[in-house]
């Protein structure tokens, strides 16, 4: 090994530092002296116990180890790589400080949100071309870079092998993008994993992270290393296999490049520290950016905002004014400002901008209405918008608004509490429609409703109403008397089965929403505790406001009597034929 000092060629050179397994430092270039100095020692002394405790780990793992070293106002990110044939470890420092200062910046205003990166979007695809170019023409070694859907955004030096005959086969093409998707997870960053793909090509890869988020990998690939015999009868039988030129397969196979597995390493050296400076410029440009962008989109808000605001007022006092119901706004947690919309103040008569509220201070209470509730004047306290004020939701309430003219409006609303930012109540919006039309339309209703009830209740005759089903849904106090049973007790029970002949019954009423009606039809009704009465039944269908059939009117006609006089006159009609039939003595 040679001990000396290698001299620097750039102006911020990457840090070179040469170990000996024993932690002795031999060899270093000139930007590697100021990582020395931070160590406290130089070339031919022995690195001190808590740095080379990384180069015995980079020894037994035969892994890359990473550190981060401060020297004066400058942050390096420093690599160990164990060259195994030199039986040594290189040591690379990476000034990444601009990185480092602007990442600290952008975190303290970072809302912490990981987001969707795409590696396409955030890297300089010609850039990273012309580096990747320059580093083959050194090394000869292919390399790609793609994102995690298999897509290629930068390559160099790919292999006749894989463009001309495994991408283009169906089949092997698809252990080509298997290889760069599925085999290429679970490598950890920083490192980097060696395979062989299913073509039998060897391939390395390494992934590239941005916050911590897997956005694409870099390649190394379509080579066979140096020490292993090409094995031309397995490649024979994969040209033979996939219908490839077998002639021009061999061909492309003996153009492979054929590479050490020290190359190999040292490639994915540089490779991982490639990974980790496109991981680190991506970063940092996205924030910045994102920095930007949001400064802009921050001073565009305030102005959109300010504009939306007015454009929202407005059109809420629109709405408010156009909506067919009366809106009230409690505007402090007392309601002791009530306010409205057009309509509830026309309701009353009262100007715009008036304050509704009962609980103002005497003399600021308005005068033009009362609200009533069940025929009694509701206290401040008990009204909607002062309930809501205080906390709590009102729904479904009805009340009378009564005007100082003495008209009586019913209304029916809900009433919501308005919360400030710590979910205190400040205030109260509550909804009121008018309901008296629909309330005078129900107490007609129920005026018609006692009325037909009378008529039917004063009928002598059973009167019965059957639904589709065949139960029956109503009776008047005859159908009572005559059955024996409560009408509570025959709603919901089978038509059918207070007759004599329950069949005959059944198809009575089923014939009737057949043919719409029946005519004296003949049945007889058993009283539970066992007495006939013998009925003719007239029975038609009723329909809905659409003029859909909902059930059977029947009503029976109590024939007993009839039947008492047609037997008696049956009677004398045979007395009559038997003493005409007998002779005559004279």
């Amino acid at each position: 090994m040679k001990t000396g000092q290698s001299p620097a060629t750039d102006s911020n050179p990457v840090l070179s530092v040469a170990v000996a397994k024993d932690g002795v430092v031999f060899n270093s270039n000139e930007a590697g002296e100021s990582l020395l100095h931070e160590w406290g020692v130089r070339v031919g002394d022995k690195l001190p116990p808590h740095i080379e405790i990384f180069v015995q780990r980079a020894i037994s793992r035969e892994a890359i180890e990473k550190i981060e070293v401060k020297i004066g106002k400058r942050v390096y990110f420093v690599v160990f790589h164990l060259l195994a044939e030199q039986e040594c470890v290189n040591i690379y420092g990476f000034d990444i400080s601009d990185n480092k200062n602007l990442e600290e910046e952008l975190l303290e205003g970072e809302t912490q949100e990981k987001v969707n990166l795409e590696l396409a979007e955030i890297i300089d695809a010609k850039a990273i071309q012309s580096l990747m170019n320059d580093f083959y023409r050194l090394s000869h070694i292919p390399m790609a870079l793609l994102d995690l859907k298999g897509n290629i955004l930068v390559s160099v030096g790919w292999q006749d092998i894989c463009t001309k005959f495994h991408r283009v086969n169906p089949e092997t093409c698809k252990y080509c993008i298997e290889s760069d998707i599925n085999l290429t997870a679970d490598v950890a960053p920083g490192e980097y994993k060696l395979y062989r793909c299913k073509n039998n090509m060897w391939d390395v890869v390494t992934p590239i992270m941005v916050e911590g988020q897997h956005i694409g990998n870099i390649f190394s690939g379509q080579f066979l290393f140096d020490n292993e015999p090409l094995d031309y009868d397995l490649f024979r039988s994969q040209a033979r296999k996939y219908g490839f030129n077998e002639e021009e397969y061999i061909k492309a196979l003996e153009k492979v490049p054929r590479l050490s597995r020290e190359a190999v390493d040292t490639s994915m050296a540089f490779f991982m520290t490639f990974a980790n400076m496109i991981s680190q410029l991506s970063y940092s440009n996205i924030k910045l950016s994102q920095s930007l962008e949001e400064r802009d989109a921050v001073v565009d808000a305030l102005r959109e905002s300010e504009k939306r605001e007015r454009a929202r007022s407005d059109e809420l006092a629109v709405v408010l004014d156009a909506v067919p119901v009366s809106v009230y706004i409690a505007h402090d947690p007392k309601a002791l400002q009530i306010t409205g919309n057009r309509l509830s103040y026309e309701w009353v008569h009262a100007p715009e901008g008036t304050n509704f509220s009962k609980s103002a201070p005497e003399g600021e209470r308005p005068e033009m209405f009362k609200l009533f509730k069940d025929g009694v004047e509701m206290q401040p306290e008990d009204m909607p918008s002062q309930v809501a004020a205080a906390g709590r939701e009102v729904n479904d309430f009805e009340l009378n608004i009564v005007s100082s003219e003495g008209k009586i409006r019913h209304v029916l609303g809900n009433a919501r509490p308005l919360c400030d930012e710590q979910g205190n109540p400040r205030g109260s919006i509550s909804a009121f429609i008018d309901i008296t039309e629909r309330k005078k339309t129900e107490e007609a209703l129920r005026l018609s409703n006692l009325y037909n009830r009378s008529l039917i209740e004063a009928s002598l005759d059973p009167l019965v109403t059957i639904g589709p089903d065949g139960k029956i849904t109503d009776v008047n106090n005859a159908a009572e008397k005559v059955t024996g049973y409560s009408r509570n007790d025959l709603i919901g029970t089978d038509f059918s089965d207070y007759f004599t002949e329950p069949e005959k019954a059944r198809a009575g009423y089923q014939q009737v929403f057949m043919d719409g009606e029946v005519r004296d039809y003949s049945l007889e009704i058993q009283h539970k505790d066992g007495q006939i009465t013998p009925v003719l039944y007239n029975a038609s269908v009723y329909t809905d406001e659409n003029s859909e059939v909902i059930g059977v009117f029947a009503a029976a006609r109590d024939i007993t009597e009839r039947k008492k006089a047609l037997e008696t006159l049956r009677c004398s009609e045979d007395q009559f034929r038997g003493l005409v039939s007998q002779p005559f003595n004279y």
